[in-house]
């Protein structure tokens, strides 16, 4: 009975031997000179050293480790389990295995470690005869991904538990890889966020103490405001830390959804202004002014809201046949719309409403000229002529705030598509001047602090008055 132990035992060391042998024999020696030994035969780079495999996916925790050897070893892993396909992604009937010399250790480099990600559960690979690696991205803006040999390396994922798992493409897409910013960009970006959201909380306080901004002109911009001062706070939240999946869907939904209101309102701002100028929208009552801005807030917060249900219902549902329908992909790549995707579901909707909001601009700006060269004005009454200069103050007014946002989402575009580009730092520095100069055009004027110097004044004056009628209220009752 001994005997028969020991020749299994001697069996089973001739069978890991021999599975051993059947990896190294697709394996390179020689890694410093890969260049020169690709130039007579079909290589690429296995991420680990020889014999170990990767463990985790993440570059904070991707390792290189040797698997756990007790027990039958009943498979070899000489990668011919990945098929191999011809240009046109028709399977070529061969195996990486039968074509290929692997070079090891790539993945002992720090960049190309911190880089490379592993796509498999969300992507398509499909590895060719030819050396390329197609990676096929569903749902999103750019689907397809042509990779060197230099942008990837194929191994074996270890499991947990140490066990060999199946073999992984851990990949490096350059235009839209999975890299952390820098933590200085990030900590600027979220100063600049909070330092606009200060000066539009200002905004807000003053045109709440005075009642006589309470106009309808008065409630739009408030509601403005608010709008974007809630997108411009939970963006800078966003940034704060790492949030669970479905608190990152609600921050991304809600600063989606304030973000395209303040949009809304600002088209409407220049809506009622045309409305004005051209006597379509006469305002005679305070109801009038009430129904009407109603009827403002439904269809602000109605397209916001419509646009918001659209972003949600086509992130969660499930489009595996329709490859090609593009998907705003959160939280794959943050609690917000990022990547490529940010230029269909955020750009351009922001795009048709301030191409709108010029529309109603430059509709209004011909009326104001129109009025102006009109012979007629010059026997107008004060009265009219006194109305006229406040729609072109008001005018004005819209406009640089206008502008101030065009301009403000410009530079967001322009810095999504260089990344690397010192555009960045002009564009998060915009960010503070966002608030600072809405504040600017709307308070600092000399209409609107005469009218809070006399709200100041008047709670100076009456405040003592009402603790001395209340003192002699209370005497009285005594």
């Amino acid at each position: 009975m001994k005997g028969v132990t020991m020749k299994l035992n001697y069996n089973l060391l001739i069978i890991k031997i021999f599975l051993l042998l059947s990896l190294t024999s697709v394996l390179c020696e020689n890694v410093t000179e890969f260049d020169k030994l690709c130039k007579s035969r079909m290589c690429l780079h296995k991420c680990c050293p020889k014999g170990t495999f990767v463990l985790g996916n993440l570059p904070s925790e991707k390792q290189c480790r040797y698997p756990k050897t007790t027990g039958f070893v009943t498979k070899a892993y000489d990668f011919s389990d990945i098929p191999l396909y011809h240009r046109n992604l028709t399977k070529s009937g061969r195996t990486l295995g039968q074509v290929y010399t692997l070079i090891p250790g790539i993945m002992l480099d720090d960049q190309f470690n911190a880089d490379s990600y592993d796509y498999s559960a969300i992507h398509f690979l499909y590895m060719t005869e030819e050396g390329l690696l197609y990676q096929e991205a569903p749902n999103r803006l750019i689907r397809w991904h042509e990779l060197n040999r230099d942008e990837f390396c194929v191994d074996y994922r270890l499991m947990d538990d140490g066990k060999v798992g199946q073999p992984r493409f851990w990949t490096v897409l350059k235009a839209t890889g999975i890299t952390g910013a820098d933590s200085h960009d990030v900590m600027f970006y979220i100063i600049g966020m909070f330092i606009s959201c200060v000066f539009l909380m200002v905004v807000l306080v003053v045109y709440a103490l005075l009642p006589e901004l309470h106009t309808l002109s008065g409630m739009i911009l408030m509601a403005y405001v608010s709008s974007l001062l809630m997108a411009f706070l939970l963006l800078g939240i966003i940034q704060l830390q790492q949030f669970s999946e479905n608190v990152c869907f609600g921050l991304a939904y809600s600063t989606y959804f304030f973000l395209m209101a303040s949009f809304c309102w600002m088209t409407i701002m220049s809506y009622d202004l045309w409305c004005l100028n051209c006597h379509c929208g006469r305002i005679t009552s305070k109801i009038k002014a009430r129904r009407k801005f109603r009827n403002y807030c439904l269809s602000a917060w109605g397209v916001a809201a419509g646009l918001t249900i659209f972003l949600i219902i086509t992130n969660h549902i499930s489009m595996p046949n329709l490859r090609w329908f593009v998907t705003p992909n959160i939280p794959n790549q943050g609690c917000f719309i990022a990547g490529d995707e940010k230029l269909l579901y955020l750009y351009i909707p922001i795009l048709v409403l301030t191409l709108t909001n010029w529309v109603f601009f430059l509709l209004t700006s011909f009326s104001l000229w129109r009025d102006y060269q009109s012979s007629s004005m010059l026997d107008k009454a004060d009265g009219v002529r006194k109305d006229h200069r406040k729609w072109k103050n008001r005018f004005l007014m819209y406009l640089k705030l206008s502008i101030l946002m065009g301009i403000n989402w410009v530079l967001e575009v322009v810095s999504s598509f260089y990344p690397t580009s010192k555009i960045f730092y002009i564009s998060d520095f915009y960010n503070v001047l966002v608030g600072l100069s809405i504040f600017l055009i709307f308070i600092c004027n000399r209409k609107t602090i005469s009218k809070l110097k006399k709200r100041i004044q008047w709670d100076e004056d009456h405040s003592p008055t009402m603790k001395r009628t209340y003192t002699n209220q209370s005497l009285n009752m005594i």
